[in-house]
């Protein structure tokens, strides 16, 4: 995939979560480690943004990470964690 198209896919992830879990600017901007300004900007401008290297490289990995979490989370049982810790315990 190109560095544009990674951009644009980029822009994507974060209108996403902003719309669909619950972060707005300023709470993503903490997550990624990047101004909420810059954030907005780059939502803003949509194909038409210009990351710099070091920027880029530092929120893709952020969001792929964040994308990650999520999906962990989402497919997270207490019930079963807490049954295998107390098993666990039990074998001790």
């Amino acid at each position: 995939m190109t560095r544009k198209a990674k951009q644009m896919q980029m822009c994507k992830d974060m209108q996403y979560l902003m719309d669909e879990k619950g972060y707005n600017y300023c709470s993503l901007g903490e997550e990624i480690g990047i101004s909420a300004k810059s954030i907005r900007q780059w939502i803003a401008k949509g194909n038409n943004i210009n990351m710099q290297n070091s920027v880029f490289e530092k929120v893709y990995k952020r969001l792929e990470e964040i994308k990650k979490d999520i999906a962990e989370a989402e497919v997270y049982n207490p019930h079963e964690t807490i049954t295998h810790r107390y098993r666990q315990e039990i074998d001790y």
